[in-house]
């Protein structure tokens, strides 16, 4: 267990339907993350799984409790790799304040190499207002002692998406991470008619999936940020997130059998007893 971890590694099969709850699978934690239904007032069934199999996951029904939003509050059940880039903004703030993992957060100056490799991601069901995807997030000061109260920044490499889904301006600029992407939103201020916003870059794949297995190069992510972006090395990233933004009309499974999140050489993989 890493420091500050309350609760044990979770052990096959387990299931938990709380709000916000979530399981310790070695350095990860997979989060029951319905914030915005939690947000939004609305009771939306929720659920993360362990399956005998130690495949695992989450369960979702968006579609039979309307929460409303305007596609503005979805929810992301995820699995989590580091610690949330919020600091002291505690009402932005879904999960511990410590790192899952010893391994994060660094600066993109200190990174030499970094990966995160999914196995086994498949999802069933709506075809309505949902995305999968592979996210990042990055602070001024440092995630675990800084005094800000928001992040700096957040990109999304999406793998699948709903065809309802805002298709923005259309591509505008592309990204060679092992598998290619497409950037189809660049925003400095986000989200919209927020008071805490921060920077946002949305790469969508060349097609869409509900399967997917592959390894994302994420130093090449770095790189792009730090060259074409012009981010400053000088960056905390706080965490890797792999999950999926659900909202109003969707229902549906998703099931994972491993992730491993890499970076300069050290490997940290989903670990269920």
């Amino acid at each position: 267990m890493v420091p500050g971890e309350k609760k044990a590694n979770v052990t096959a099969p387990a299931s938990s339907s709380t709000a916000s709850d979530y399981f310790v699978l070695g350095e990860t934690r997979l989060i029951n993350n319905n914030w915005g239904a939690q947000s939004l007032g609305c009771k939306a069934p929720y659920q993360i799984f362990v399956n005998a199999d130690k495949t695992f996951g989450w369960k979702w029904d968006r579609s039979s409790v309307m929460c409303g939003g305007a596609k503005s509050k979805p929810d992301y059940p995820e699995v989590e790799f580091g610690i949330h880039p919020f600091g002291q903004s505690k009402q932005l703030v879904t999960t511990p304040d410590y790192s899952s993992t010893t391994v994060l957060p660094i600066q993109i100056k200190d990174v030499t190499t970094a990966s995160v490799t999914i196995e086994g991601l498949s999802m069933s069901g709506s075809d309505k207002s949902w995305n999968m995807n592979f996210e990042m997030w990055f602070d001024e000061q440092n995630p675990v002692t800084g005094t800000h109260k928001t992040a700096y920044g957040e990109t999304m490499n999406w793998f699948g998406w709903s065809s309802d889904q805002y298709n923005w301006n259309g591509v505008i600029g592309t990204l060679d991470a092992g598998q290619k992407f497409n950037l189809y939103l660049s925003r400095d201020a986000w989200p919209d008619g927020q008071a805490q916003q921060w920077k946002y870059r949305q790469y969508r794949a060349q097609n869409s999936t509900k399967q997917f297995s592959g390894t994302v190069d994420v130093k090449k992510i770095l790189d792009h940020l730090t060259g074409a972006e012009n981010w400053p090395t000088s960056l905390w990233i706080a965490r890797f997130e792999v999950g999926t933004e659900l909202d109003d009309g969707s229902s549906g499974t998703v099931t994972i059998r491993k992730i491993t999140f890499e970076v300069n050489g050290q490997k940290r993989e989903t670990e269920i007893r």
